[in-house]
């Protein structure tokens, strides 16, 4: 069963307003955006329906309410309802966004969404107005690549260049405040920083590509592959060496360069790199990473899951904790759920868009939406 809603378009006015803007959205002429494409796959491992949202990677899902916003890697973010699903805004370069690569997307305390994109820094939405932040305003970077507010509604935001802390009123700029490894006398692992993450105790998790940094607001740490992140290098240069000319780009070789890694053989995959974090209820970090697999933190010791005991790929981009507490894996070759102590895998063969999963959400009814190459996945039910 094929269901074509893409020929169908909307037109909706948006409208920016606010001094701190520095690039305003269309207040006369609709944006047009055409609608993800839903499919009913035949029935295999998964019972699933899936969206194709053409020429673009997925990179990140969010939920607001019964809207699922979709960040893509090269045309901007898509507002699509999932109860009507004849509700679709498209938000770009054109009418919104200084850049349509979308790296993240967080909801604020009080309901904005904010979007973290490639080169085009820091986009706010409250409904109604779009605001964008960049350089001149105090972030560190364009590059943004994850935003999270602590439950005392201080921002922090990672970049290409550091962190940032706000405090207060966003649109001052003595509130920002910026964390670097200069400024923090190499407190901070490296300035390239991924992901972050924080929990009830209000410690920030901070991953970056060179390892993870820990900061209580007053002492950092940080650990890397020595200290046990990430599966050994021997190991997965076997493991990863089907992979690694897909995974091949002149970021990483230079980073490879700069590490001391090249001289090792390492240059397609990099266990110190960390690509997403999740805390789950009994407080351990789950970390993925480039090509170093699946770790698990307890603030004592690492254990790190490959492909060799059952992880679909060792190269992590998204993680996602269940309704149940289990652990579910977005990769290159697949998603990865883990019980606790073995792994399930779905690809595409099992009823997945595809199987290069990059964004992973829950939910409000427990249900698991993948993004990826190609578009998204809503998984109903799982036919182990």
């Amino acid at each position: 069963m094929l269901a074509i809603i893409a020929g169908l378009f909307l037109t909706i006015p948006l409208a920016c307003s606010d001094s701190q803007k520095t690039k305003t959205g269309k207040e006369e002429g609709p944006a047009t955006a055409a609608l993800p494409t839903e499919q009913q796959p035949a029935q295999k491992r998964l019972k699933a329906t899936t969206y194709v949202v053409e020429n673009t990677l997925v990179k990140i899902l969010q939920f607001n309410g019964t809207d699922l916003w979709i960040g893509t890697s090269n045309r901007g973010v898509v507002k699509f309802n999932t109860t009507t699903k004849d509700s679709t805004v498209l938000f770009d370069n054109t009418n919104a966004l200084i850049s349509n690569g979308v790296f993240s997307i967080t909801k604020g305390p009080d309901g904005a969404m904010w979007i973290g994109t490639h080169g085009g820094g820091l986009s706010k939405y409250d409904g109604k107005w779009w605001t964008n932040y960049n350089t001149e305003h105090g972030l560190c970077d364009s590059f943004v690549y994850d935003v999270l507010f602590d439950k005392n509604d201080v921002m922090w935001i990672a970049t290409w260049s550091g962190a940032n802390r706000i405090k207060g009123d966003i649109n001052k700029r003595k509130t920002w405040e910026r964390f670097t490894r200069k400024n923090t006398n190499m407190g901070i692992s490296d300035d390239w920083v991924y992901a972050l993450e924080m929990g009830e105790d209000g410690i920030l998790w901070l991953g970056t590509e060179v390892g993870l940094t820990r900061y209580d607001g007053k002492k950092w740490a940080h650990w890397d592959n020595k200290d046990g992140l990430g599966a050994d290098p021997e190991i997965l240069k076997i493991e990863n060496a089907a992979q690694t000319s897909i995974m091949r780009g002149r970021h990483h070789e230079l980073q490879a360069e700069s590490t001391g890694m090249q001289q090792r053989g390492i240059q397609n995959f990099n266990p110190n790199h960390i690509d997403a974090i999740v805390r789950d209820k009994q407080g351990i970090l789950w970390i993925g990473t480039w090509g170093g697999g699946l770790t698990r933190f307890d603030g004592k010791g690492f254990t790190n899951y490959t492909t060799r005991d059952g992880l679909a790929g060792n190269y992590v981009f998204a993680l996602a904790i269940a309704p149940d507490g289990s652990i579910w894996a977005g990769t290159q070759a697949g998603i990865s759920h883990f019980d606790g102590g073995k792994f399930t895998n779905y690809t595409a063969e099992d009823g997945l868009l595809n199987s290069h999963t990059s964004a992973l959400v829950f939910d409000s009814n427990g249900r698991l939406w993948a993004g990826g190459d190609g578009g998204i996945t809503r998984i109903d039910e799982f036919i182990r």
